[in-house]
């Protein structure tokens, strides 16, 4: 897996990702843990991905940590377009869109908050979390 480098970034404990994965019913995948017990709440260097044959940003990844201002339990409960549309925010783009893993294959959805709605959904963007940090380069 490809070793991305945050600022800002936080180390937690595999306690704040089991706490969590019972609050959300979710298991995450073993590559997310491996990258998030040290990058919670980061701000990754490598910060562009293609989308559609636009450069979209990855601002900042999610806290796993209460304390944190973007704690993911806090975004999963407040957003309905998440759970209508069964998926896991794990990190945002300036803008306050999301990117979220399918429950049900693990793949990264894009999640405009704008546009999300019981009709207009998130779309696919990669594969695998693994594929997703493969993708980003820098601005």
């Amino acid at each position: 897996m490809r070793d991305i480098k945050c600022s800002f970034a936080n180390e937690i404990q595999m306690n704040n990702i089991i706490k969590i994965e019972e609050q959300i019913h979710y298991k995450f995948t073993k590559e997310f843990v491996e990258f998030i017990l040290t990058n919670s709440g980061g701000f990754p260097l490598y910060n562009c991905i293609d989308i559609e044959e636009d450069a979209e940003n990855v601002n900042n990844f999610l806290d796993f940590s209460q304390e944190g201002p973007n704690y993911i339990v806090n975004i999963y409960d407040q957003n309905k377009g998440m759970q209508i549309h069964d998926c896991i925010p794990f990190a945002k783009d300036a803008g306050g869109n999301y990117y979220c893993f399918d429950r049900n294959d693990n793949s990264i959805l894009f999640l405009d908050h704008e546009e999300c709605d019981e009709e207009n959904g998130p779309f696919c963007v990669r594969d695998t979390f693994e594929e997703f940090l493969e993708s980003l380069y820098e601005e």
